[in-house]
């Protein structure tokens, strides 16, 4: 069985890893690819976005550090990894969507804009849970529910995807206030100010959970 000290030093390089691939992935490499800003090619820089970000997370969690090193069980074959995250991804694409709508997106007009920041947040907020929670067994979305809405934390590790969760969808919350202010600026434009609110509650959650997990694993190492 994984270590308490292993668990930690591991929660500490996924939490930089993720936060340093996330940053390329979804910022800079969609700049060098598409040679255009944000504010200019929504969509497309999006849609990048969140394709580099779901390669590279992949990557992370089969390669660099696999899931045992994080505490996690890992029993499912890739084939099954990957389906189950792309699962992840889409249906929780969809349910940002409906909650984007109703609170106030456009539901008939750029709707091309809002699939793609439905699936830029889903990737954010659910991709690293269902890495993290992957199984073979059949209550694989119950699990998830109970994780994210009754927030069941079982380890330092999914403390850090709860907030990861929550810091994400407020920071797209804080981001939609900018849109209806009569300034009539570029980046208010459907949906960036969203994109970048994501993108920073996201950044600021990883920020603050690297000091939370390197005091854990000082915490740990002086009872050891």
């Amino acid at each position: 069985k994984i270590s308490l000290v292993m668990e930690v030093e591991g929660v500490v390089s996924w939490l930089v890893s993720d936060c340093a691939g996330s940053f390329l992935g979804a910022w800079l490499m969609p700049h060098v690819v598409l040679n255009s800003a944000l504010i200019e090619q929504p969509v497309e820089f999006v849609a990048t976005a969140s394709f580099l970000v779901f390669v590279g997370r992949l990557t992370f969690f089969l390669i660099v550090c696999p899931r045992k090193h994080l505490g996690l069980i890992d029993s499912m074959s890739l084939f099954a990894f990957v389906v189950q995250a792309v699962f992840t991804v889409e249906v929780g694409a969809c349910l940002m969507h409906a909650v984007v709508v109703l609170f106030g997106a456009p539901a008939t007009e750029l709707v091309v804009h809002t699939l793609a920041l439905s699936h830029f947040l889903s990737t954010l907020v659910f991709l690293n849970v269902a890495f993290a929670h992957s199984s073979k067994s059949q209550h694989f979305i119950e699990k998830g529910y109970n994780f994210l809405v009754k927030r069941n934390c079982h380890s330092i590790m999914d403390t850090c995807l709860l907030v990861q969760a929550y810091g994400t969808v407020f920071g797209a919350w804080i981001g939609a206030f900018p849109i209806p202010l009569d300034w009539d600026r570029p980046w208010q434009r459907w949906p960036v100010t969203i994109l970048y609110g994501a993108w920073m509650g996201y950044g600021v959650s990883c920020i603050g959970l690297v000091f939370y997990a390197l005091y854990q694993q000082y915490s740990v190492k002086e009872k050891h």
